[in-house]
């Protein structure tokens, strides 16, 4: 067949495989080939017009006045049945052989009365409900490619094209010639732009943790709202599917538009959401005490690094939007936890939501410059935490620690005249190589390593300098394991009068060093407490290294760092003897610790 013999620019399109056609045989070709004349109505090809193709016929439609499948064009209001309702839509039928549907987002003007909390609400308010029959007025069929509503031609098919609907007033009301058929789109969002619309659901970023809202703008345009951008309330960051219910109404502006990824991004119109707790407004509002939601964004080994979002200066002047702003912040290894550990961070993952509250605001600094401070301590985000529950509360100053105090940190710096330990974000305690072990350090850096993490004592404290001065030696720290799991005292710890098991590590001729097996100081035993006899006392005849015995304490000096012991049998009641036989062993030689009467 011939193009000439059609008066279409595309011949093809008016004629459908298996249709019937009426024509006249002109020529047969020499390959056997017919060629034919189509006949017009009017006898002639030439006086056909495009408007005459032979129209479809609709079976049983809902509205009587409707014949045929092209009577469905823009403007026209007709009758339809709702045939169902599923998610942001309602399935309509406009014949048997027709299919509608009315997108949520078509269905009022004005923001849904607030007893409206989901879809289901939303069509029921409108009187759209299964099995009712309402007035529409069609808008065309949908093109994604060109975010049109296309009028229904010979192209569209009566079983392929679901006819897009409206019942809103103004829609309702206006005249055929004045509807748009533009979409609301990506290409036309602008930002500041105010709209209405639904929430479609929720969504995980990928390797985030977080989430985003995803609002039913039109029929064609769904929105991305951070629920950071949306709230400041962790049990709504944390659980959005909780308090986002698909169909609710919410009011947003446009704050930004991804061209690439065809993406645009929403924030609470107005600053909040009805029903959700706001967000941060400001930068202002970054003060010490106010909860936040933040991100973690990257992690050390002392630091951890997390994003909060407050609202941003206006997208322009004279425009009420704002674009939301990240602020840097910090988490320092004091703020993670009540109990401070080696690796405070191990537990946490980038993308993390954290629920943190803000100890220092950076005092209104570059939100980029990290100056923002914030703490997931368990006792600062509740107050009916004990005070016995927190192993190492929070130090600032000098002011905050007392001589006699066991104290956790990370060492800072060292130096060849000892260390230096962080104990807060803001207080640096001093140790000196004396106070650094019980035994002999040569090497202070073979030893100790920058960010170690150590537990030591507070030996002296100068409010007015804020220095601290502090020793890591354990016969002062103590609290720490023995080898049996036993826990070893300080000297301060032990009571005059008690008995001691201990093991012998010395020997002299003016008495016995023995150290006890629950203490790390090691006490002296003079000769004269060695026996009730008067006579004269050899202690190398009565005892060698290793030998274990059970010793009563005659004297504690904390001061001095000694501790004295007696050996006699009259010291013990019937049945102990200063000589043990039991747990036979022998401990390592240490002579730190001596003691007079």
């Amino acid at each position: 067949m011939a193009k000439s013999y059609n008066d279409r620019t595309k011949p093809f399109m008016r004629f459908k495989i298996g249709q019937s056609l009426r024509c006249t045989p002109v020529r047969v070709a020499s390959n056997r080939r017919t060629l034919v004349l189509l006949q017009s109505p009017s006898g002639s090809p030439s006086s056909r017009d495009a408007d005459s193709v032979e129209q479809r016929a609709v079976k049983e439609p809902v509205d009587p006045a409707i014949n045929f499948f092209e009577d469905y064009q823009p403007g026209l209001i007709t009758q339809a049945r709702v045939r169902s309702i599923k998610g942001m839509q309602a399935n309509l039928d406009l014949a048997t052989n027709v299919k509608g549907r009315l997108h949520i987002t078509e269905l009022v003007d004005e923001a849904p009365e607030p007893s409206a909390k989901n879809s289901g609400d939303i069509f029921a308010l409108t009187g759209v409900q299964p099995g009712a029959t309402i007035r529409v007025r069609v808008l065309g069929w949908h093109d994604a490619n060109v975010y049109k509503f296309l009028p229904i031609t010979h192209r569209a098919s009566p079983m392929k094209t679901v006819i897009e609907t409206t019942i809103r007033p103004s829609q309702l009301a206006a005249k055929a010639e004045e509807m748009g058929t533009s979409l609301l789109s990506w290409k036309t969002a602008k930002p500041g732009q105010v709209l209405r619309g639904f929430v479609k659901g929720v969504k995980d970023l990928a390797n985030r943790g977080n989430s985003v809202v995803l609002i039913a703008l039109g029929v064609s345009l769904v929105g991305h709202l951070h629920v950071l951008d949306a709230t400041s309330d962790y049990s709504v960051a944390a659980h959005p599917t909780r308090h986002f219910t698909p169909g609710a109404p919410v009011e947003v502006q446009v704050s930004g538009v991804d061209k690439k990824n065809r993406i645009v991004f929403v924030i609470p119109h107005g600053g909040a959401i009805a029903g959700i707790a706001a967000p941060i407004a400001s930068q202002e509002e970054l003060l010490p005490g106010t909860r936040v939601v933040a991100s973690v964004a990257a992690i050390t080994q002392h630091v951890m690094f997390a994003d909060i979002r407050v609202a941003g200066p206006p997208l322009a002047a004279g425009n009420s939007a704002f674009r939301a702003q990240r602020v840097n912040c910090k988490i320092s290894a004091f703020d993670s936890a009540d109990t401070l550990s080696a690796e405070p961070f191990s537990s946490y993952s980038k993308g993390q939501l954290l629920e943190a509250v803000i100890v220092d605001g950076g005092n209104g600094s570059d939100p980029k410059s990290g100056k923002v401070q914030l703490s997931v301590r368990p006792s600062a985000l509740r107050n009916d935490i004990p005070a016995s529950d927190i192993a190492d509360p929070p130090i600032a100053s000098a002011a905050d620690v007392s001589v006699g105090q066991v104290v956790r940190g990370f060492i800072n710096s060292i130096t060849e005249v000892g260390c230096f330990v962080s104990l807060g974000r803001t207080l640096v305690a001093r140790a000196l190589i004396s106070e650094l072990s019980d035994e002999y350090v040569r090497d202070v850096k073979s030893v100790f390593a920058a960010g170690m993490f150590v537990t030591g004592i507070v030996t002296s404290v100068d409010v007015a300098t804020n220095r601290v001065g502090l020793s890591l030696r354990p016969s002062k720290v103590g609290a720490s394991s023995g080898p049996d799991g036993q826990k070893k005292r300080r000297l301060d710890q032990i009571g005059v009068g008690e008995s001691l098991r201990g093991t012998v590590t010395r020997i002299e001729d003016y008495g016995v060093f023995v150290r006890p097996d629950d203490a790390f100081t090691t006490g002296l035993c003079y000769v004269r407490e060695i026996a009730d006899s008067e006579g004269p006392i050899d202690p190398k005849a009565l005892y060698e290294i290793g030998d274990r015995v059970l010793a009563k304490v005659l004297k504690v000096d904390v001061a001095s760092d000694r501790l004295a012991l007696g050996l006699k049998s009259s010291y013990f009641a019937a049945g102990q003897s200063s000589a043990s036989d039991s747990d036979n062993g022998s401990d390592s030689d240490n002579d730190n610790g001596s003691a007079s009467d």
